[in-house]
Formats: structure tokens, C-alpha cells, sequence
């Protein structure tokens, strides 16, 4: 048995960026908020959000929010969690952008994400719930969730 691995306390969600897609094209001038998590039967998550090309001047910002209520959050800076974080221009393009919350304060959490200035790519978000206090932790089904994953124990490596 395996005792301490990710998969046995998390769970990994894709998260869409707008509430509808999980990437988004070339874009300036958005603001868009991912769809919410339930942090109830985990103490902590980290958010992942993966950054394509960066056009120029162009930037790509991302914050935590959080509410008491699902699906009720304030306009603006209104229950953001901790520091806005930001890939500005070209020389940033293909990276990520991380943000872990440990136990957060309201049970519900969702993503800000703006890009302005110049075209920027967001290639995809995943969310890793963790610190489950039900493990084995509970992946989810169907869209919007991990779609195979497995666990390796000291794994021999094929002949070559």
C-alpha cells in the first residue's frame, strides 16, 4: 500500500477560464472568472494557470477570490485572497502562474483572470484540491475532471 502520494489526498479539476471554456485564444481586453471550487473536506488548493504566447506588451493577471455563498462574489477587489499575480510581455510567454491557498477562510473559491494591452493566450487552469480530510479523496466524472491519472510504487523501467 501506498501511503503518501498526491492522488490519495487530492483531487485535480480542470477549471474553465470563463466559465464556459478551459483555454482561451488570443485575446487584449477580458476579464473573466473561472467556475467556483468547494474547499469543504479540504484544508488546502493550488491553482495552476498555464500562459501561452504573450504578444508585445500584453499581460495576463490572476487572483483568488472567495465567498461564504456559492456563486455570490464582489466586483473588483472584493474578496480577493492575497496579491494579484502578472506576466507581462513577451519574454514571459509559456509559463505558469501558481497561487496555493492554505485553508482558506470561505468554503468557496474561484479564479479572476484579465489580460489586456497586447494578445495573450491562456492555454488552460487546473485546481489541486488537497489536504483531504476524507481520504482517499473523491476525483470527479465526466467533463471538467481528471480523465485518467495512476499511481506508480517504485516502478521498474522498461527493457530498452
Amino acid at each position: 500500500m501506498i501511503e503518501r502520494n498526491l492522488l490519495h489526498d487530492a483531487r485535480i479539476d480542470p477549471l474553465t477560464i470563463d466559465g464556459t471554456n478551459y483555454a482561451l485564444t488570443a485575446g487584449t481586453s477580458d476579464t473573466s472568472n473561472s467556475n467556483e471550487i468547494d474547499m469543504r473536506g479540504y484544508d488546502s488548493v493550488v491553482f495552476v494557470l498555464t500562459v501561452g504566447g504573450i504578444t508585445g506588451s500584453g499581460t495576463v493577471t490572476m487572483a483568488v477570490q472567495n465567498s461564504n455563498t456559492s456563486g455570490t462574489y464582489g466586483s473588483g477587489t472584493v474578496d480577493r485572497i492575497g496579491a494579484a499575480l502578472t506576466l507581462t510581455g513577451s519574454a514571459n510567454s509559456n509559463r505558469t502562474i501558481v497561487t496555493d491557498v492554505y485553508k482558506p477562510q470561505r468554503p468557496f473559491l474561484r479564479v479572476n483572470t484579465i489580460r489586456a494591452t497586447a494578445n495573450a493566450v491562456i492555454v488552460g487552469m487546473v485546481a489541486i484540491r488537497y489536504n483531504s480530510r476524507d481520504t482517499p479523496a473523491a476525483q470527479g466524472t465526466g467533463a471538467g475532471s481528471t480523465g485518467a491519472s495512476q499511481v506508480l510504487n517504485a516502478p521498474t523501467p522498461s527493457a530498452t
